[in-house]
């Protein structure tokens, strides 16, 4: 909320921000474009496992991806992907779930 406050006051004048201070005004609902989205890569684990673990991508070094067997999709910074990252790194046949600072 202070985030969006701030860039509400920083951005008084612009018509963007006329645009949501109008709609707010109004009683319209707004959703703001996410920036930057991650996301979790992952694969299920199948065979004996039942589903119960995952092969999840996490950081290694740079451009370089480090799989990590879980029981569960881990969610810290090293673990999230932008979507151009996972195009680059060619992780896009893998399952992914979007992830947001809320989920920490």
């Amino acid at each position: 909320m202070i985030a969006f406050t701030s860039f509400i006051f920083n951005h008084k004048n612009s018509k963007f921000v006329k645009r949501i201070l109008k709609a707010i005004t109004n009683g319209y609902t707004i959703t703001l474009p996410t920036v930057n989205t991650k996301y979790l890569v992952y694969e299920n684990i199948g065979g004996n496992t039942d589903g119960k673990y995952v092969l999840q991508a996490r950081w290694d070094f740079p451009n370089h991806v480090f799989w990590n067997v879980s029981s569960q999709l881990l969610n810290g910074e090293e673990y999230r992907f932008t979507q151009e990252e996972i195009e680059r790194l060619k992780l896009k046949k893998y399952e992914t779930k979007e992830v947001t600072d809320d989920e920490q």
